[in-house]
């Protein structure tokens, strides 16, 4: 599309009397087609027009950096802007303002090279510096109109939000964060996930990666959302809202070698122990652990009489050894359920694997 729009410029440019040439961010020219290549001036901004060897040049403040160059007389400067703006008016028509959402996707990706990092914040008048997160939100379910299309439908946002698709069931938030604090986000993410059942019946899982100072930066918060919402896997949370600052256990247990979790799970969880933690026992115990140890809470969640869930962790004190209602046998437990739970990550597929996160 936006080779299109400069074509349909050119055709109108090569009727003027007055030669211009559109050339590539290397000073290949692009039209008229001939062999030899501009040399461009050393830091050549969009901002104005710079002479160098009998020329001047523009560049256009488009994320693919292409140049305007004429002869330098009177008034080529001029000219060189009016041609600007009506290539800027043929890219509208064109519509290729919808490419920021695939130059977004790239960028949270961390594919854009640093002078089309630079192209995006002139071309859409980005603020390279403020202080902005990643919410990587997943839909069950999103339709042919895919999961962004459904999102902005109901996602209360800024001024300065900005919602990227990343494919048909997920969609990425770009949360300015100026007037918002980190502690609000889970909150927030709760309450969009309440919408979004309420209004649309859709379920969603939500990974919120960490605030950054700078545009480039949002590549890191993106892969920390989405290695907190590759955790859902194998250590789900009742809100379904996965904050990477806050799963430091979950993380830390992810990168540790199968190997190691095979090696001390067993010593839990074996066949002497199967009867005892099957799949009742151990939503008891995962509820009163998420309830904080706190036996009215959990009893109240679970549907069951204290004193039956009294007697039910009465029961694995009494075969383990654990006493779950005190914080060191309750760690215990803990840690060697997630240990269980991080030998079945096949090996180089977990998250935050060498080379495909940062911790």
């Amino acid at each position: 599309m936006h080779q299109e729009a400069l074509k349909e410029s050119c055709a109108v440019l090569g009727g003027l009397n007055t030669p211009v040439f559109l050339l590539d961010q290397e000073g290949r020219c692009l039209f008229p087609r001939q062999p030899e290549a501009f040399i461009l001036p050393e830091d050549l901004k969009p901002e104005g027009c710079q002479a160098q060897n009998g020329y001047l040049f523009l560049r256009l403040p488009l994320l693919s950096g292409e140049v305007l160059a004429a002869k330098d007389s009177p008034g080529a400067a001029d000219f060189l802007r009016l041609a600007a703006a009506m290539i800027l008016a043929v890219n509208q028509t064109h519509g290729v303002d919808r490419a920021l959402d695939s130059a977004l996707g790239r960028l949270l990706k961390g594919s854009l090279t640093p002078m089309e990092e630079a192209g995006l914040i002139r071309q859409h008048q980005l603020k390279e510096h403020l202080p902005r997160c990643v919410l990587l939100i997943t839909l069950e379910k999103s339709g042919p109109q895919g999961a962004k299309a459904l999102l902005a439908e109901v996602l209360p946002t800024q001024e300065a939000d900005l919602l990227v698709a990343m494919g048909p069931h997920s969609a990425a938030l770009i949360r300015d964060m100026s007037e918002v604090d980190a502690e609000e986000m889970g909150e927030y993410a709760a309450a969009l996930q309440d919408t979004l059942m309420n209004e649309l019946g859709q379920q969603a899982a939500i990974g919120i990666g960490e605030t950054v100072s700078s545009l480039p930066a949002l590549a890191q918060s993106y892969e920390q959302a989405r290695t907190a919402l590759s955790l859902s896997r194998f250590y789900p949370q009742e809100t379904g809202v996965y904050e990477h600052r806050r799963l430091l256990l979950e993380r830390f247990l992810a990168q540790t070698p199968r190997e190691t979790a095979a090696r001390f799970y067993p010593l839990l969880f074996s066949r002497e122990t199967a009867k005892l933690l099957n799949e009742d026992m151990l939503k008891t115990i995962t509820v009163f652990f998420d309830k904080d140890l706190n036996l009215s809470d959990a009893s109240r969640e679970l549907y069951i009489h204290r004193n039956t869930l009294v007697y039910r962790l009465d029961k694995v004190q009494k075969q383990l050894g654990l006493d779950l209602r005190k914080f060191h046998d309750a760690m215990t437990f803990k840690l060697l359920l997630d240990l269980k739970k991080r030998a079945s990550i096949p090996s180089g597929t977990g998250p935050e694997t060498p080379g495909k996160g940062k911790p």
